[in-house]
């Protein structure tokens, strides 16, 4: 049988701390959703909901405007040093499933027993879209039972879209729980739109504790939201919420937290100026100790004063369109928080990556594009820091595979990661790499073929980098040898080989790495 070996070196030169091109990033793996129009590709960081130390995916398929009947499901992957793609926990709404995973809220925990919580909204429940959220608390031992469940009384409520738009990851009464903010839009047939605050506690409930209404007809307000830390410096997590009026230009509110419930049009800010529709609370772009926040495609610096916010300067020489879409944790280990932008031009939707600092560029951003001719990529994207390890940062990118907004496809998640930056070294070349290393394969599962990256060290000096002996071997579960993938002499670097598992069985591989004194096994899974 003949195998398939592609190797690749791979050699970075960063004479700087910046990351100067798309392949900066690594693709660990792109996987896809379970079948033909569900849409897969809502993702969400949603904290340690089993406490095991690392950070939490959930990915939505909701198929909310398909005939699929597969549709209306979310799955959920632990974080861990050996990530894979096999989802660990399949949630589904049996009784309305078309539209069940459109949004997903986490990263808070609410009823404060040390583990993160989640929610996932359809906001397409019920007969009039009236809405629904289900909530889980996170635990050592999880089911796919929702603790809570959220509505709205379908009596009262017509065509709201409750869930359209979630937030837990703030405790905006000050009581040390976190809260779940839920926001229904549309509203009934005005569409002023009202937000639904729910304080988390040991005995949290189902009914909303503040409920924010917008006075105004056709203000869709509540479109978008999020917490944003603390802004007014009082020690109380605060609460951005946009709108998008019909008949003027859509602005932003920020409401002030508060311990005696005082929350509501009586404590709040309003921006003055026209702003984008998305909003989202990012890290410390400019390095000045403050957590900021994004508006449409403008940065704000906290705190408030009585002239209100700074903003960051963005360069954008080339008048790029973009929207920022999330806060990203540092990337290239300057210091500075980095935040992620999409790029809208025609049909071309491309991801852009800028590297935080005083001020900063668009026209030098990292580039992902868009790798097919479809409308989606990067509408959903998360980001970790813990998915893998504590010094990789990880971008999730959610694809619903949609062609000219009408043709839904099956969607697919793709992961990047630093991870190649990290084993290098900053500033360094492939031959000042100290530490053999063996990845673990992508994609995986995989069908039928599968690379795998690993790292020889250079254990002579600058100018004398001798070779080393290596030998890459697949076993298969008894343990018998089936492929050898590399058996020869290399040089300090970092290597790629690729195998090809045509011919093979669905099942458990492992493949060992050896030279000199290391070795290291590690399992894969072929699945057809």
């Amino acid at each position: 049988m003949n195998y398939k070996v592609l190797i690749t070196i791979i050699i970075f030169l960063l004479s700087s701390n910046l990351l100067t091109a798309q392949d900066s990033l690594y693709l660990y793996t792109v996987f896809h959703g379970e079948n033909d129009q569900d849409q897969f590709g809502v993702v969400e960081n949603v904290g340690d909901v089993n406490g095991d130390g690392f950070e939490d995916l959930v990915v939505g398929a909701p198929a909310y405007i398909t005939g699929a009947e597969s549709g209306g499901y979310a799955k959920l992957y632990f974080g861990g040093a050996d990530f894979d793609t096999l989802a660990d926990m399949t949630f589904r709404d049996y009784e309305n499933k078309k539209g069940f995973g459109y949004t997903i809220a986490g990263n808070g925990d609410l009823n404060g027993d040390g583990y993160s919580d989640f929610a996932i909204a359809n906001p397409y429940s019920g007969d009039f879209r009236t809405g629904k959220v289900y909530v889980y608390f996170g635990g050592s031992q999880l089911d796919t039972i929702p603790n809570l469940t959220l509505t709205l009384n379908p009596n009262e409520y017509f065509y709201t879209q409750f869930g359209f738009s979630m937030t837990m990851s703030g405790d905006i009464n000050g009581d040390g729980y976190d809260d779940l903010v839920v926001s229904a839009p549309q509203d009934d047939w005005d569409r002023h739109g009202e937000v639904f605050i729910y304080f988390g506690g040991e005995n949290m409930d189902t009914i909303p504790d503040v409920n924010l209404i917008y006075p105004k007809p056709l203000q869709e307000f509540g479109l978008y939201l999020d917490y944003i830390s603390d802004i007014n410096e009082d020690n109380i997590d605060d609460l951005l919420i946009s709108s998008y009026p019909v008949d003027n230009d859509t602005t932003a509110f920020i409401f002030f937290g508060n311990k005696g419930n005082d929350i509501g049009f009586n404590n709040f800010y309003v921006f003055d100026e026209p702003l984008g529709a998305i909003v989202s609370i990012l890290g410390d772009i400019n390095g000045d100790g403050n957590t900021d926040f994004a508006v449409g495609n403008k940065v704000f610096l906290p705190p408030l004063t009585n002239n209100g916010f700074s903003k960051l300067t963005i360069h954008n020489e080339d008048n790029i369109s973009f929207g920022i879409r999330s806060g990203i944790p540092d990337l290239n280990d300057d210091e500075y928080d980095d935040f992620i932008c999409l790029s809208t031009k025609g049909r071309e939707e491309n991801i852009l990556i800028v590297l935080g600092g005083v001020e900063v560029s668009i026209n030098t951003a990292i580039v992902l594009k868009d790798p097919d001719d479809k409308t989606g990529f990067g509408r959903y994207v998360t980001s970790f820091s813990k998915l893998f390890s504590n010094n990789v940062v990880s971008l999730i990118i959610g694809d619903k595979e949609t062609t000219d907004y009408t043709d839904h496809g099956t969607g697919k998640v793709f992961i990047y990661n630093n991870d190649l930056i990290n084993t290098i070294g900053v500033g360094e070349s492939s031959g000042t790499i100290t530490d053999f290393n063996i990845s673990q394969n992508y994609p995986n599962p995989f069908n039928p073929t599968t690379k795998i990256k690993f790292s020889i060290a250079n254990v002579g000096d600058e100018d004398f980098r001798p070779l080393q002996t290596v030998k890459l071997i697949v076993y298969d579960i008894l343990g018998r040898e089936i492929a050898t993938l590399v058996n020869e002499c290399l040089q300090p670097g970092i290597y790629e080989v690729e195998f090809n598992a045509k011919g093979f069985t669905s099942g458990v591989y492992y493949y060992r790495i050896e030279s000199g004194n290391f070795s290291d096994m590690k399992k894969m899974i072929l699945l057809k």
